[in-house]
């Protein structure tokens, strides 16, 4: 199919198809089954599993070096976004511990997922500062450790969680259209970075790190740029996580947080951003299958007893297997591109290289050539 479209166009098209088609599906998923009334509330928390898996995919899936302490930063979005929701006149009373200033200050939802995210960007550049030095095994162990640390923070600060306590009252006011346009700033996001020259150096890096420094990429630099936007989106992610719940615990946010979202990410494959969108749904649709199979005691006419965590093994045993058949994950790294009668020798593909793509193709590899020209 040849149709004439001039090349600064055809450029935009190929270099935008990625996340539109992303955008698209992930939109009309969401709004048909939100027409069924039982399913919205799942269908949030469907789209907040997708923006905290894309989160993580911005600084995992473009570093090649695994976190387990992204769920930190989900808190840190939480419980900011959880107790700036608070209506002021129970938040004196629920939080008392705080300054006086903030028992009165009340921004509304949007200002305080930004409010949040910048927090977070803040904290997660500080903890890279050490943690962007380190690579694989102490890398991943440095994250955990990481983790390790907020939840006890969050345990034992008596002023921001009341010594590991419960705090209610948060209002339950996510709807499916504010969670779509949490998931679509995180996915858009996602795809700038790693389009950005400092994505294309992270990513060259994570493919061979002496060939990216020895044309000049400052790999600990690149890394905590990532990890501090990877932060911030989690940080989105959190906030807005926690208007589905409307209580604040910190248990909610430790291990076995962590370990779906990555799994998510492991399962979809983590070299692409089309990977960690199929992982992120693929988990929510398992998640909210096992739940409410759970909560009904089984599946139309067969009845059985569903023990608690199942979800978890489920999930777990889901991620042995895609490693074992697809250890790359189910997209392999691929990305969803423009069709065949966009890709010219004269488009310019989203790696910037100008050749031709086709209708699926393997994420870009950086080579020496296009990163001395970033």
């Amino acid at each position: 199919m040849s149709i004439n479209i001039s090349a600064r166009l055809r450029a935009v098209l190929v270099a935008a198809w990625t996340p539109g088609v992303l955008l698209v599906g992930v939109a009309l998923a969401a709004l048909l089954l939100s027409l069924v009334p039982k399913l919205a509330g799942d269908v949030v928390q469907g789209l907040i599993m997708v923006t905290l898996v894309v989160a993580i995919y911005i600084f995992v899936g473009n570093s090649g070096v695994i976190s387990f302490g992204h769920a930190a930063f989900i808190a840190v979005g939480a419980y900011l976004g959880g107790i700036l929701a608070i209506p002021p006149m129970q938040r004196a009373f629920l939080v008392p511990g705080l300054p006086d200033w903030l028992k009165s200050f009340a921004p509304g939802l949007w200002p305080t997922v930004m409010i949040a995210a910048i927090v977070a960007a803040v904290v997660g550049y500080i903890v890279a500062l050490p943690l962007a030095r380190l690579g694989g095994m102490a890398a991943a162990v440095a994250t955990l450790a990481l983790l390790m640390i907020s939840q006890v923070v969050l345990v034992h600060w008596d002023v921001l969680s009341k010594g590991g306590g419960t705090i209610s009252g948060i209002p339950v006011d996510v709807t499916v259209p504010i969670a779509l346009v949490g998931a679509a700033a995180v996915i858009v996001a996602a795809w700038l970075f790693q389009r950005s020259p400092t994505g294309v150096r992270l990513r060259a890096s994570r493919d061979d790190q002496v060939a990216a420094r020895s044309v000049g990429v400052k790999v600990s630099r690149e890394r905590r740029r990532a990890f501090a936007l990877s932060a911030a989106a989690s940080a989105v992610g959190g906030a807005l996580y926690v208007h589905t719940v409307g209580v604040l615990t910190p248990s909610d946010y430790y291990l076995s947080l962590g370990f779906i979202i990555l799994a998510s990410l492991v399962i979809g494959g983590m070299g692409s951003l089309t990977g960690a969108v199929v992982g992120g749904a693929l988990l929510a649709v398992l998640d909210v299958g096992m739940r409410r199979i759970q909560v009904s005691g089984g599946i139309g006419p067969w009845e059985f007893a569903v023990p608690n965590g199942i979800a978890t093994v489920i999930i777990a045993a889901v991620l042995v297997f895609v490693l074992i058949r697809r250890p790359a994950g189910i997209m392999r790294g691929r990305e969803i591109s423009a069709p065949g009668w966009l890709s010219t020798p004269t488009s310019i593909r989203p790696d910037g290289l100008g050749a031709e793509a086709p209708s699926i193709q393997e994420a870009p590899v950086e080579t020496k050539e296009s990163l001395s020209n970033v």
